[in-house]
């Protein structure tokens, strides 16, 4: 070939007019019949991810999960939202909140004689796990001490002043 002014060959990119002034046409290499993608390996194969400022292999499913809670989090996509709480319902990691608290706490004031504090604590009504009705405490309680201190007995009230 003739080299161009600057010296340089022109590049030949394949596209050489055919006949009648026609474009050649592109062939596509043909692929090989003996390559095949084995797709269990490529599914459990680590994947490399930067963590930390540095490279880690990890589980492709860990890097899936990953990718999805931070688009969930990030981007705010609902659907990844869904796969992501989806995987933790079917893995059961969801779990259902504690019982709230039915009571308060009370205190039982020093001045309450033995006996009486017996009668409280040892109540035949009382039953783990059920509800209880305070009335019958209550109304010992009121028996011995002011109106005013059995208000304070409550969640550790103090004194209005």
């Amino acid at each position: 070939m003739s080299k161009d002014k600057g010296g340089f060959e022109p590049i030949n990119d394949g596209a050489a007019k055919g006949v009648d002034g026609r474009r050649a046409s592109k062939k596509m290499p043909k692929a090989n019949a003996d390559f095949q993608i084995d797709i269990r390996a490529a599914l459990e194969d680590p994947v490399r991810i930067k963590r930390d400022g540095g490279i880690t292999s990890v589980h492709p499913y860990e890097a899936m999960l990953r990718q999805s809670v931070r688009k969930s989090l990030v981007e705010k996509c609902v659907t990844s939202m869904k796969w992501v709480l989806g995987e933790a319902e079917k893995h059961k990691l969801i779990k259902e909140p504690p019982a709230a608290a039915t009571g308060g706490i009370f205190i039982v004031p020093k001045e309450l004689p033995e006996e009486l504090q017996r009668k409280i604590f040892d109540d035949p009504d009382y039953a783990p796990g059920q509800k209880t009705s305070m009335s019958s405490i209550w109304w010992h309680v009121l028996s011995v001490v002011s109106f005013q201190r059995f208000l304070e007995s409550f969640n550790g009230r103090k004194k209005a002043k």
